[in-house]
């Protein structure tokens, strides 16, 4: 709850925003999600909204679709994610971050769990 917080509170300040991306990717990496419902429909929200202010942090780009990624095998996440414009950023995140491979398979792990259902479609 405080790491949302603070990524709602300060928007613009990308070192902070990157942290919290990067911690809200490891609340949301179990299947059990140790965020309650209405938390983790927040969490939706601002990891698109820092992927946004900050397309040029890396490390934040990573942790924001891993975050995504882990949470869209919920419905209603995946909803929140198509109706925030989830999709087209994260295929213009992967143009911006183009030559960085980690990036490129965050962000198609992102979208394959938008595809797909969740990762408990995953093709093995």
């Amino acid at each position: 709850e405080k790491c949302l917080h603070a990524i709602r509170r300060f928007p613009a300040h990308g070192p902070l925003q990157e942290k919290g991306c990067t911690l809200l990717w490891a609340q949301t990496n179990n299947a059990e999600m140790s965020m309650s419902p209405t938390l983790s429909t927040i969490a939706v929200s601002l990891l698109l909204e820092a992927m946004r202010n900050h397309p040029h942090l890396p490390n934040l780009q990573r942790a924001g679709c891993e975050g995504l990624r882990n949470l869209c095998i919920h419905p209603l996440h995946r909803q929140l994610l198509l109706q925030g414009g989830g999709v087209s950023l994260i295929v213009e995140m992967m143009q911006t971050h183009v030559n960085n491979q980690e990036i490129q398979r965050s962000g198609c792990t992102a979208l394959a769990s938008v595809a797909e259902g969740g990762m408990e479609c995953k093709i093995s």
